[in-house]
């Protein structure tokens, strides 16, 4: 390990969090698995400590990460709880800080669909009625939002000034289109925001707009109430935003959201 870095210092701070069901696998080079393993204990502890500063009192159930290291850099987690990480070409520091970022954000998945009586992970829409695939990408919309807050990534800003794009305009092309969605009358055009404006992380800039605002306007305490109350109806995310917008006109603006039953 660069004797520059040091993992955050877990081991005596409290955390709200309990991963005692954790288990990872790597399939990395040997010398970057090897020091990955002798430091399993103290990324554990590195991402409970990131989790319990925004949940409430949680035991996970059993959670299994697969992490490979190749180009695409893609993580994603499945029903069954399995996370799988791609971590990309990374430097050995780079590798310890995208293991708990990208694992917190997954998890955070995992914590906030608990409430939920429907699996929102399967990407698979023919079995989803037009009712249900509107509610999958509203909760997601927040999902996607919160996580990115919590985990601390990606950054969306630096990837897209990286395009060379003006990221405040962008900001505001996003809820454009995702106001243009929650408009949406027929699945045909409910089926193209989620293959274009969700599927390219519109909507998880959206999410995690909110999110921002909503944390600095209330204070950590008041952000943890509404991201529990979240987990069962998402339009509590958005219904506190919009009362701050009726406060901020230089906020973005978004419709009304309420799922549909």
């Amino acid at each position: 390990m660069p004797e520059n870095f040091e993992l955050p210092n877990s081991k005596s701070a409290e955390s709200s969090i309990e991963l005692s069901s954790l288990s990872f696998n790597f399939d990395f080079r040997n010398e970057i698995q090897n020091e990955v393993k002798s430091k399993i204990d103290d990324i554990k502890m590195a991402i409970a400590k990131k989790l319990g500063e925004f949940l409430p009192n949680w035991v996970s159930p059993k959670i299994t990460i697969n992490l490979t290291a190749s180009k695409n850099g893609n993580w994603h987690v499945n029903k069954d709880n399995i996370i799988n990480g791609d971590l990309g070409i990374l430097t050995l520091e780079d590798y310890f800080d995208g293991i708990i970022k990208g694992t917190v954000h997954e998890i955070f998945h995992i914590w906030m669909e608990e409430k939920q009586n429907q699996d929102w992970r399967n990407d698979d829409l023919s079995n989803l009625s037009e009712h249900e695939l509107r509610n999958m990408m509203i909760f997601r919309t927040i999902d996607e939002g919160l996580a990115t807050l919590i985990s601390g990534g990606p950054n969306f800003k630096e990837y897209h000034e990286e395009q060379g794009k003006n990221y405040d305009e962008y900001i505001q092309d996003c809820f454009i289109a995702f106001n243009s969605f929650l408009k949406a009358k027929t699945r045909e055009e409910l089926v193209f925001f989620f293959e274009t404006s969700f599927q390219n992380s519109q909507f998880s800039i959206v999410g995690n707009e909110i999110a921002k605002i909503i944390l600095e306007k209330n204070g950590i305490d008041n952000f943890k109430k509404i991201i529990n109350e979240a987990r069962k109806n998402p339009e509590t995310m958005f219904k506190e935003y919009r009362e701050i917008c009726e406060k901020d006109n230089y906020l973005p603006k978004i419709n009304p959201t309420e799922i549909d039953q």
